[in-house]
């Protein structure tokens, strides 16, 4: 309603905790539309992006993940992060990214580290076939997609991550949902007091499945 000028910022958006991140990953992606096709039309920022298939898995966190305009305050510069950061495609690459970032313009604050955390926790989470993430109030529910004739469930690295919750119930609970589309398995993973522990908990599934 307001318009997308400062759309990046905390001003007009409100922090991320209060949207949502795949909310915040929407509106973002109307800001650069938006923007890209009027004051910042030379930038050529691609349609293509991870900003376009973030959607594999829908991520939910109360938890900020942004990059705040008191770190980077030229609107365009953060543009282009989020671009750059939306076609990062490996840790080598993060962890350049990283790096650079931290040279050009100091410390990196906490809310960066969230987004950066996110965008693996997406990567794992896409190779387990989780649709739905959600990450909040000390909780993380992974849900996974409905398609029991997806050839994920026919590979070992499923049976082993519920091998790996059965055997673990003081960390997790599992259980099925009935929604519109059909039962799904969730895994509810307790005591997540922050991105980096949902990050850690992941790694360690993902690390006993290598």
């Amino acid at each position: 309603i307001r318009g997308a000028g400062n759309l990046l910022g905390a001003e007009q958006s409100g922090f991320i905790n209060n949207i949502g991140f795949e909310t915040y990953q929407k509106i973002l992606k109307e800001a650069i539309s938006e923007l890209s096709n009027k004051e910042f039309e030379n930038l050529k920022i691609d349609s293509n992006s991870l900003l376009d298939n973030l959607n594999d898995t829908n991520i939910e966190t109360d938890f900020s993940a942004m990059i705040p305009d008191d770190y980077v305050n030229v609107i365009s510069e953060r543009m282009n992060l989020y671009k750059r950061i939306s076609l990062l495609k490996n840790e080598l690459e993060l962890k350049d990214f990283k790096r650079e970032m931290k040279d050009r313009f100091g410390k990196i604050p906490n809310e960066v580290k969230n987004l950066f955390e996110l965008i693996q926790i997406k990567w794992i989470a896409k190779n387990f076939c989780i649709e739905k993430l959600i990450i909040k109030k000390g909780v993380m529910i992974a849900v996974f997609i409905g398609d029991k004739s997806n050839s994920f469930f026919n590979k070992n690295i499923f049976p082993s991550i519920l091998k790996w919750a059965i055997s673990n119930p003081e960390k997790v609970n599992v259980k099925e949902t009935k929604t519109p589309a059909g039962l799904k398995l969730q895994i509810i993973f307790n005591n997540i007091s922050s991105i980096s522990k949902a990050l850690d908990t992941l790694n360690l599934i993902n690390f006993s499945n290598s």
